[in-house]
């Protein structure tokens, strides 16, 4: 064979082995095409496969999932840092037990207790359905009295000092006081107490059920503030006179 024809075949297989390679390359390639081949990418610039849509709805059913239950937890918080910081003083500062000669009127203050205890089991017992939350504006104003709540009842039980009795009656050097939150109520130990009714009541209870509680618990408080003043009246005649004259029961500026 002469030096043409070497030079010929020479040419032929080496446009047989760039074609060879060529298609091994396509072949390599192929599966990756097909691969992606259905990939675009979205509004957004995430890539979806085309002829699919994102599953919104699931993550919009979560969201909201997680929502209900944030919304059902926060009132439960909220009503027991209430209670806790309310009944604090009471236990842990107030003077119990102690031994001064007194005299004590405990049978309408019983039954006005038992009323205002049975108001505030109206509140919890019958409560707001589980798939209803009290909504925000129920949560915020549920906040504020929440904290006039344990205003009161810290500062009743400071300015009381050796005054403090839970059931009504006098000690034999008993003081009227009306300095702290006494100057502006009476009883503040009642106002603090129906702060915390209310605080109970705007997180729980639907409204029906609010009026049947606020109720009951008005009529115990009535109780008890009637026997409570008819014991201060016959200790300080003048000097409480003037005082219930000034200064309201325990709702500022109406009672």
């Amino acid at each position: 064979m002469g030096g043409r024809g070497r030079r010929r075949l020479l040419f032929l297989g080496r446009q047989t082995g760039a074609r060879s390679q060529n298609e091994g390359g396509k072949r390599r390639q192929a599966p990756a095409a097909g691969r992606y081949a259905n990939l675009e990418l979205s509004g957004h610039g995430f890539p979806i496969l085309r002829g699919r849509t994102p599953n919104v709805n699931r993550y919009r059913a979560k969201s909201n999932r997680s929502y209900t239950v944030g919304m059902r937890m926060v009132p439960w918080v909220e009503l027991m840092a209430c209670w806790f910081a309310w009944i604090y003083p009471f236990i842990f500062r107030a003077p119990h037990f102690q031994k001064r000669p007194s005299v004590t009127a405990s049978g309408p203050s019983l039954a006005g207790l038992f009323l205002e205890g049975l108001s505030i089991f109206i509140a919890f017992a019958f409560r707001l359905p589980r798939d209803t939350p009290p909504g925000t504006a129920r949560i915020a104003a549920a906040a504020i009295f929440a904290v006039l709540a344990a205003v009161l009842s810290w500062s009743s039980v400071h300015h009381l000092g050796r005054q403090f009795r839970i059931q009504a009656g006098l000690y034999e050097d008993h003081r009227l006081i009306r300095t702290g939150p006494y100057a502006w109520v009476r009883h503040a130990i009642f106002a603090s107490l129906l702060a915390a009714l209310v605080c109970t009541l705007l997180l729980l209870t639907p409204w029906q059920w609010c009026v049947v509680s606020l109720a009951v618990f008005l009529l115990g408080t009535e109780i008890r503030i009637r026997n409570e003043e008819r014991l201060l009246a016959s200790r300080f005649p003048e000097e409480f006179r003037d005082y219930r004259r000034h200064v309201p029961a325990y709702l500022p500026f109406l009672r």
